[in-house]
């Protein structure tokens, strides 16, 4: 069965240090790669756009993930963030993505439902222990397309001997 590992790009206030190790040993094992970019209201998202320019011009070629998703969990965070943070990486040629789940969507953010956030395809994170992606989700935009599913927070993973959230994608997504 294919992996998919997708690494932290950006903290909402550094680029990780191992970030590039990571996704090139991933890379490496066959492993398809994405990453993540955490918005933050106390920090300005030219700055995550910056260290992210930073962090890519040491990877190596080939190993660049092409798919990165907004991670949107932090209070204080806009609707208005999130399309400019989306938007600003699609205008630099990555695949982008929403990572939320339906509480902070609904609660902190008011449930937009704007059609413009449905150009972003939703990894959706409910810690229920199913592992299986849905057809829809009952927040934000109509015909949101889900290609991910967060299916369990930090548990152990035997093989690797590391805690990690276990999630299920659509592999499609990645391979597109």
């Amino acid at each position: 069965m294919p992996r998919v590992l997708v690494q932290c790009l950006w903290t909402g206030s550094v680029a990780p240090d191992p970030a590039r190790w990571n996704l090139a040993v991933a890379e490496h094992n066959g492993m398809r790669t994405a990453g993540y970019v955490s918005l933050s209201p106390r920090r300005p998202w030219p700055e995550a756009l910056d260290a992210l320019d930073r962090l890519y011009q040491g990877f190596y070629p080939g190993h660049v993930p092409r798919t990165v998703f907004v991670d949107v969990e932090l209070s204080g965070l806009r609707p208005a963030d999130v399309l400019q943070a989306a938007r600003s990486l699609a205008a630099r040629g990555f695949r982008v993505g929403i990572y939320t789940r339906r509480s902070f969507w609904v609660h902190e953010l008011g449930n937009p439902r704007d059609p413009e956030f449905a150009e972003f395809p939703l990894w959706d994170a409910l810690w229920n222990g199913v592992p299986e992606i849905p057809e829809a989700v009952n927040y934000g935009p109509p015909g949101w397309t889900v290609v991910g599913r967060q299916y369990r927070g930090d548990s152990m993973v035997i093989e690797w001997g590391v805690v990690a959230d276990h999630n299920v994608f659509d592999l499609h997504f990645f391979l597109e």
